[in-house]
């Protein structure tokens, strides 16, 4: 089953000889299609959601979009597969965004074809499609890997969802700068995420659109390919399609069985048998899943808005998770005293092994405070958490290159740097914040 109409088409007549075909590449992706995207000029269709797309801002958004999907999966960057993406100067209705997956002696080649302008949940959706095929085929099998349909929008939804700002790149020009270089700004994806709910409760309006719509079963769920579901069932499709891969990557912290199912996917004929075999710890049979995902539901719909804390505790505590209780010693021959060292000290003075040990729960107590965090501290929480896992997975050698594996002294000094800097701005943030909070309470 394609979720995504399988379409290559040639040119529609030669491109305008106005605009010039540029490429641009990074390691895994090549994307072609005609400068500064002025095939469809700013104005011309400023409908809510449609972004503009350009070779460079196309590699880029790509980029992020894969960083994003392997840190959702805990996977390294161990691409076999390029990925062609090739812009194409027609408008967003004449044509569907087209993937085709070839079979070469020397591995899989992907092909995507997208319109110049394109809504951008269509664009996350295909791009996150020919991702987790590139890493369904890495695994020898006789055939291409059929994704369903529930993994791939759930999987994209849910990365909208935790990424927040800065998935899709777009041009300054585009958003209505005024007086501003054109230039790659960071735009805000469309979809639901964090950031565009003020409230603690970060499944607040996953929860009402589930609580008050009849809900999808587990079969009519993972069955579906999307399309039978229009308007407002949509949205519910969606909503419980990143739900279960939300509760599924739960089950498994570590992520072993959802790699483990992509791994299978090439092997079996449909994703049913790859899925029973990979969570077979908690399904056997279809009927326990049923029964899994009714009582998910259900327990997830009945759960209460947790309460804010007001912005003052809140920095509290985030203060306190940015510290880590430690033995130390003044003098060789002194007895051991407590103290509090912060994130910074211990990446300059701690080995990697203990560095590792300390900051890893961190992740966890971040993202716990962060569902109980004031609105107004949320992000930063959020930028916290994520600063502290690209550490640790830089650390470990996930995403790097043969070569930067290989020299190990040269990849920890670099994520020592990146990170030192990153904690650096976040402390300017959460200073400024504290500023804010403490001018707010005086002005009451």
């Amino acid at each position: 089953m394609k979720l995504i109409p399988l379409l290559f088409l040639v040119f529609c007549g030669a491109m305008s000889a106005s605009a010039r075909t540029v490429t641009s590449t990074s390691r895994q992706f090549s994307v072609t299609g005609s400068e500064n995207g002025r095939f469809f000029p700013v104005g011309r269709d400023n409908r809510p959601g449609l972004v503009t797309l350009e070779p460079e801002l196309m590699t880029v958004s790509a980029e992020r979009i894969k960083s994003a999907l392997l840190s959702e999966l805990h996977e390294p960057d161990r691409f076999q597969g390029r990925i062609q993406i090739f812009i194409r100067p027609v408008g967003p209705d004449a044509m569907p965004i087209g993937i085709v997956s070839t079979y070469y002696a020397d591995g899989w080649q992907y092909t995507v074809e997208v319109p110049e302008r394109v809504d951008e949940n269509k664009l996350l959706a295909a791009l996150v499609e020919v991702l987790l095929a590139e890493m369904s085929n890495r695994a020898p099998g006789d055939h291409a890997a059929e994704l369903p349909a529930w993994f791939v929008f759930g999987m994209a939804e849910q990365i909208a969802f935790n990424v927040g700002p800065d998935l899709i790149a777009r041009r300054n020009l585009e958003i209505g700068a005024q007086g501003r270089k054109t230039g790659i700004y960071p735009g805000k994806f469309n979809g639901r995420t964090i950031w565009q709910s003020a409230t603690s409760d970060r499944f607040r309006d996953i929860r009402d659109l589930l609580r008050t719509n009849a809900p999808i079963t587990f079969r009519e769920l993972t069955l579906a390919n999307g399309s039978q579901f229009t308007g407002s069932r949509s949205a519910v499709y969606l909503a419980s399609a990143q739900l279960l891969v939300r509760e599924l990557l739960r089950l498994d912290p570590a992520k072993r069985h959802a790699s483990q199912f992509l791994g299978n996917l090439s092997r079996n004929w449909n994703w049913q048998t790859s899925f029973y075999a990979s969570y077979q710890s908690w399904f056997t049979k279809p009927l326990d899943a049923e029964k899994w995902w009714a009582l998910t539901l259900l327990d997830f719909t009945s759960q209460q808005q947790a309460m804010n804390w007001d912005i003052t505790y809140t920095m509290q505590r985030l203060e306190s998770l940015l510290m880590t209780s430690a033995e130390l010693r003044t003098a060789t021959n002194d007895l051991p005293h407590r103290a509090s060292l912060q994130i910074p000290t211990l990446v300059r003075t701690w080995r990697v092994a203990d560095q590792t040990d300390a900051l890893r729960p961190k992740i966890g107590q971040l993202e716990a405070l962060e569902s109980r965090s004031n609105p107004f501290a949320v992000e930063l929480i959020h930028d916290y958490r994520i600063a502290i896992q690209t550490y640790l997975d830089k650390v470990e050698g996930k995403g790097a290159s043969p070569g930067q594996r290989n020299d190990l002294q040269q990849r920890l000094r670099v994520a020592a740097i990146e990170f030192l800097q990153q904690l650096d701005r976040l402390e300017t943030r959460r200073q400024n914040l504290l500023k804010t909070s403490v001018n707010r309470l005086a002005a009451r």
